[in-house]
């Protein structure tokens, strides 16, 4: 069972203790148990024990976390640790509120109830999640304005009944319908139909996970509504909610602008901007909740406006699935894990690719700690390295083919580099077992014949949750206005996660294959002579999830750059490891690269990137032996690497020019390295040594589109 649920079932166990001491207190006051004052008894008390949670982990220094993540390591002797205090605070918690609040309690409880969802609700907008110091925050603030609704309010609460559930939904419909559905249904295939690459699984099941679990957010929120709202409040909740859809809608549609591609560094927009933008968002929402106080017809307008955009989202939704292609998704086809762990008693040629390991960050490593580089002390690291491509679509095709990019060639490169190459097929026809394990858009159906790992039909499901709420996110992203929107940025490894494929290459998480070969380990087959393995890793690619001790925490709070390469490199020395117990290491051709180096940006003004770009490239060829790290300071590029690849598989490597040792260490031949993104294509021209950003220079082939 998940540990989420069952922290949540831990916490209301102690609720519903609370709730029932508070029945008992309260006897002549509370004649139904179940009734809908005695539910909101138990959310108050719920939100008390949860409180005292988020106290203690924020003291201990999770307050940006949420509660449920700063659990995320939980074990059982956990529970035990808090349940003790939290049992006496659960027996507690009734006769300190009929102590302190008298007569009042009831009232406190239902005013409390009234303010606390619409606070976490804007707090959610806000912030994207409710951690422990937002809800703490958000607790205080409630009560205070249920203090003040208990000074200033002197009438009874009224609320509907749950006869009149249905009505209260029917209420929801033209506005928390609409916001739900735009989020969480016609967003998130929108974003599937126009990016199918980028999502594995089916869209079926896709779809049905979307609106099965938007129609039950939907129910959700109107039970909630009609159980803690009272009836004014909850008149006032709808039409929030339908301002923010409508303002949602107009920012999707209009005032966001030319976004960036989501790659790992997070858009900006100038402080104008977000100014102004919030000011709008602000001043729209105020009028629709000013005019619809004095004005009925007003509330009907807003709630026409949301029915509107509805129904025309409805019908464009309608259209892209009649109108899109699904047969290429219809084959299933992935790269696959199969015979990852599997060598030859032969030939080994072995090429650990960590994305964007930036080489001035592998040496920063060296220098501060050499003795985590002990295990590479017969690697000999070429420090003076660029790459052929800025990107990984790009960049992978080139490592796995040698194809020179042509002038103006822009998103067509990975396809054309497959059609043009016999590198694989090369190796293949020298008795060798090909694994390319990277992720099936680096690929093409021209080389899938050549591996031993690509398969059709591989099984593939959506989780339900990771789906729906990934999903949502990547909505409210496109939805909130510019000064909110880093609250919802999202991965590509975000959307990968969604799936559940164990058979398929992951290169958005290093810890399976960790766990993997720790589990199974390597082994040796006669199946084939020789085996070439190509294994694409997250490495250093945001986000850094991975810790240096190989613990996975999705909040990426304790974790950076360094340690995750640490913690990449870590899986990388535990296959040595297995290698040198098999024997195979000594005559194993060894290459841990990376597809390029950090991120930069083109300054036009200067015409050069604002920093270098160089991956790591180490090297042990069979045979090879040093007490330490050998540094090599020749001028290279991927384009030895390759010929690099091409000796050790014992192919004619000349007609790919130099090899990594045969590079001079003086040469003043020029390297270049483009950067396609999207159809923004920038060449890079490196003269001398490539860690001098001054021997760099740029030019913009094409423009951002």
């Amino acid at each position: 069972m998940n540990n989420n649920f069952l922290l949540l079932i831990f916490i209301l166990i102690f609720a519903f203790i609370s709730g029932a001491l508070w029945t008992a207190v309260n006897k002549n006051r509370l004649r139904d148990s179940r009734s809908a004052e005695l539910i909101r008894a138990e959310l108050f008390f719920f939100s008390c024990d949860y409180l005292l949670l988020t106290v203690v982990k924020w003291f201990l220094g999770s307050g940006k976390d949420t509660l449920l993540e700063s659990f995320w390591d939980i074990e059982p002797r956990t529970y035990i640790h808090y349940g003790v205090p939290l049992l006496a605070a659960s027996l507690a918690e009734p006769f300190l509120l009929k102590l302190l609040a008298k007569a009042h309690g009831k009232r406190l409880i239902s005013a409390f109830c009234a303010e606390m969802p619409v606070v976490l609700f804007l707090a959610f907008l806000i912030t994207g999640n409710i951690s422990n110091a937002a809800y703490c925050l958000a607790f205080l603030v409630s009560c205070i304005c249920a203090l003040l609704t208990l000074v200033f309010y002197k009438k009874d609460f009224v609320y509907y009944s749950f006869r009149t559930y249905p009505k209260v939904l029917v209420k929801a419909l033209p506005t928390v319908g609409v916001w739900v559905f735009m989020h969480g249904i016609y967003l998130p295939n929108e974003l599937y139909l126009n990016n199918m690459g980028d999502f594995s699984g089916p869209y079926g099941s896709f779809l049905v996970i979307l609106v099965v679990m938007s129609l039950l957010v939907i129910c959700v929120i109107a039970a909630a509504e009609m159980l803690l709202l009272p009836g004014a409040v909850l008149e006032w909740t709808n039409l929030m909610i339908a301002g923010i859809a409508v303002m949602g809608y107009i920012q999707n549609m209009f005032l966001n602008g030319s976004m960036a591609v989501l790659n790992g560094s997070e858009q900006e927009w100038t402080t104008g901007s977000r100014l102004i933008n919030i000011a709008v968002w602000i001043l729209a929402i105020g009028i629709i909740l000013a005019l619809s106080y004095s004005k009925k017809t007003v509330r009907k307008l807003v709630q026409g406006i949301c029915v509107y955009i509805a129904l025309i989202q409805l019908l464009t939704l309608g259209y892209m699935v009649v109108t899109t292609d699904f047969s290429e998704k219809a084959a299933g086809g992935a790269m696959t894990t199969e015979h990852s762990l599997e060598l030859s008693q032969g030939n080994n040629v072995l090429v650990f690719v960590l994305d964007r390991l930036e080489s001035k960050w592998t040496q920063e490593l060296i220098d501060e700690d050499s003795a985590f580089f002990e295990p590479l002390s017969d690697f000999t690291f070429y420090r003076n390295a660029t790459s052929q491509f800025a990107d990984t679509r790009t960049s992978i095709p080139y490592m796995l083919t040698g194809t020179a990019w042509q002038e103006g060639m822009a998103g067509e490169y990975g396809k054309y580099a497959y059609e043009n190459s016999n590198f694989l097929r090369d190796i293949r026809e020298n008795d060798y077992d090909i694994g390319i394990y990277t992720d099936l858009t680096n690929t093409s159906e021209v080389m899938h014949g050549f591996t031993s790992n690509y398969k059709e039909n591989v099984h593939k499901e959506y989780k339900i949750w990771d789906t729906f709420a990934t999903m949502w996110k990547c909505s409210m992203y496109q939805t909130t206005p510019f000064c909110i929107k880093s609250s919802y940025f999202y991965y590509t490894s975000d959307i990968a996660a969604m799936v559940n494929e164990p058979e398929v290459w992951s290169t958005e998480n290093d810890l399976p294959f960790y766990e993997s070969l720790k589990k199974e380990g390597l082994s040796v087959t006669d199946d084939y002579h020789n085996a070439f393995r190509f294994y694409h890793m997250r490495g250093a690619h945001e986000p850094y999830y991975l810790s240096e001790d190989l613990q996975y925490n999705t909040t990426g709070r304790d974790v950076n750059v360094y340690s995750q390469i640490k913690g990449s490199m870590k899986v990388v020395y535990e296959y040595l490891d297995q290698l040198k117990e098999l024997g195979l290491y000594e005559e194993a051709a060894i290459i841990i690269t990376a597809d390029h180096g950090q991120q930069t940006e083109f300054v036009e003004s200067e015409g050069k990137p604002d920093k270098t770009l160089m991956p790591t490239i180490m090297v042990k060829m069979p045979g090879e032996h040093h007490d330490s790290i050998n540094f090599n300071e020749a001028p290279v590029s991927h384009a030895e690497y390759l010929a690099t690849v091409a000796k050790a598989a014992g192919l004619d490597w000349k007609q790919y020019g130099n090899t990594l040792e045969e590079a001079p260490e003086i040469d003043e031949k020029e390297r270049t390295c483009i950067s396609l993104w999207y159809g923004h294509i920038i060449k890079f021209t490196i003269t001398g040594d490539a860690r001098d950003l001054e021997n760099w220079s740029a030019e913009e082939v094409a423009p951002r589109e």
